[in-house]
């Protein structure tokens, strides 16, 4: 059900969901190129989120191992495990810096989060 709630996520927009139009032609022709990445996105999240530490590691090489045998792209970065990165989809629902489609990307879920300092005078509230 996880990796089948995850693919609605992925194509829902299609379908006008939210009440927004479906997106332009330009990156509805992105499909192509996301449907493998989507699968292994839904894949890790649904069926490798089972996993424990030693299983993740398994997980992983088997997931680089199918996508490298099948000519997969984009492939995963070399330093992390495929848990650490998220598909960035080149503009299908994910903002491009220049409103541009582009290829889909692996990027670590901390890339664009701004550093933030707690000190010991914050309250819980203020975190």
């Amino acid at each position: 059900m996880s990796f089948l709630r995850l693919m609605d996520f992925r194509l829902g927009p299609l379908s006008g969901r939210d009440n927004k139009p479906p997106p332009p032609a330009q990156f509805q022709a992105l499909i192509p190129n996301l449907l493998v990445p989507w699968v292994v996105f839904n894949t890790i999240w649904s069926i490798g989120a089972t996993c424990d530490n030693n299983g993740r590691i398994l997980f992983d090489r088997f997931i680089r191992d199918r996508m490298l045998e099948g000519g997969h792209e984009p492939q995963f970065p070399e330093d992390g495990l495929c848990y650490d990165f998220n598909l960035h989809d080149g503009g299908f629902t994910d903002v491009t810096s220049d409103g541009e489609p582009a290829p889909p990307t692996w990027r670590g879920w901390m890339d664009n989060i701004a550093d933030y300092k707690i000190t010991g005078d914050m309250k819980y509230s203020d975190c």
